[in-house]
């Protein structure tokens, strides 16, 4: 049988007290690349612990004369066992939460209480380290930091830019926990930007935005920022339909012969010229070209998808498109698959989908979004799947 366990533990922000608790009446965890902020709500029941002290938990729940009923909020009577939410809880504190099926604990999330309600049972409202990139705003470029040389007459603005390492390094040494970032893209022309009393969170949403550059932390605390199909983990989990699938109703199988997309990038430059490159598929065949090419397009039909960006030379906005019209064009499944809490993954993993009775339709997928559940009714996840991947 398995037996779902879990572990809440909160860390207060200014003394580094810590609190655990074992039993919960729910947990949601909801983790997406297509949302720069993981997010958690852990509702607590009315009664929290034992006079013993023991903590509660599923195998002594049922010895209900030894309950301590939690007080309302500013509730002063019997002191000894006064523990309202308002003196336990409070925004800015750590949270950890760690899910699994007996023996085993994985960390499903952590980040720190953004909000906790005035009512019983007490819902508490979490994010993760985006929150404290919320609560700071940055001046970029800032000129404290520079001398600010005059421009000679033939100064070309074109070659006037920022990479993406120069803005994160720029942006987030605001921040006042130390926070370090993983990218690939660090020479990535973000071009002659500015920002001014915008938070850090803001910024990294237009990075999104403009460029398509996807930012979240994972359980290792970095920042990750990445085109969406480079975001992928080594974290690869086999989920076998016929198995630990517990529905899988919205799963919908397309052929690439079948769609038919068009993704049009437009870089507008800092002299006001633009450079347009553009994908596209007649069946199988992948086109590619560039505005000042010769193929004829204009019998195409289909979805048209334009995106626009800013100063990118013709290498740099192909790499852009391109990585851009895989998440649109893939022969394989689309939808969500609810399992079990187990195997362990979260977003940006690779989920290894499996079928004894189609097996000619197995394959890696990314996968793009993930809600956890636990509580009374079990230990389950949802899994929504992303683009479809080739093993390397």
């Amino acid at each position: 049988m398995l037996l779902p366990q879990r572990k809440i533990t909160f860390t207060n922000a200014k003394t580094g007290a810590t609190i655990e608790y074992d039993y919960v009446c729910d947990i949601e965890i909801n983790r997406s690349l297509d949302v720069l902020t993981d997010t958690a709500t852990i509702t607590i029941p009315r009664k929290l612990i034992f006079k013993s002290g023991d903590a509660l938990t599923i195998f002594n729940q049922n010895n209900i004369k030894d309950y301590v009923t939690l007080p309302a909020f500013n509730d002063t009577k019997d002191t000894a066992y006064a523990v309202g939410a308002d003196a336990l809880f409070k925004r800015g504190d750590k949270v950890k939460i760690e899910i699994g099926f007996y023996p085993n604990l994985q960390t499903r999330f952590t980040g720190y209480i953004t909000d906790v309600s005035s009512t019983l049972p007490i819902k508490i409202s979490c994010e993760d380290k985006m929150w404290l990139l919320k609560q700071t705003n940055v001046v970029f470029p800032d000129k404290a930091s520079y001398v600010d040389t005059p421009r000679p007459k033939n100064y070309d603005k074109t070659k006037d830019f920022y990479t993406l390492q120069q803005l994160l390094d720029g942006i987030l040494s605001s921040v006042d926990e130390k926070i370090t970032y993983s990218t690939t893209l660090g020479s990535f022309n973000v071009g002659n930007t500015s920002y001014n009393n915008q938070s850090v969170a803001q910024v990294l949403e237009s990075l999104k935005d403009s460029y398509s550059l996807y930012s979240h932390f994972k359980d290792d605390g970095k920042l990750y920022v990445e085109f969406y199909n480079n975001v992928g983990s080594n974290n690869v989990q086999e989920f076998v339909m016929e198995d630990v699938v517990i529905n899988n109703d919205t799963l919908e199988w397309s052929n690439l012969e079948d769609l038919s997309v068009k993704v049009q990038g437009i870089s507008v430059n800092a002299d006001n010229t633009t450079i347009t490159y553009e994908v596209f598929n007649r069946g199988k065949l992948i086109i590619t070209q560039f505005d000042d090419a010769k193929t004829d397009n204009k019998s195409f039909k289909g979805d048209t998808i334009v995106r626009y960006t800013q100063n990118q030379d013709k290498d740099s906005l192909k790499k852009w498109v391109d990585d851009l019209f895989l998440t649109y064009t893939y022969t394989g499944f689309r939808g969500d698959i609810e399992t079990l809490g187990e195997p362990f993954v979260n977003h940006g993993d690779v989920c290894q989908l499996t079928s004894k009775k189609l097996p000619e339709r197995n394959g890696y997928y990314l996968i793009k979004a993930i809600k956890i559940k636990d509580g009374k009714d079990g230990y389950f996840q949802t899994l929504t799947l992303g683009i479809k991947l080739t093993k390397k």
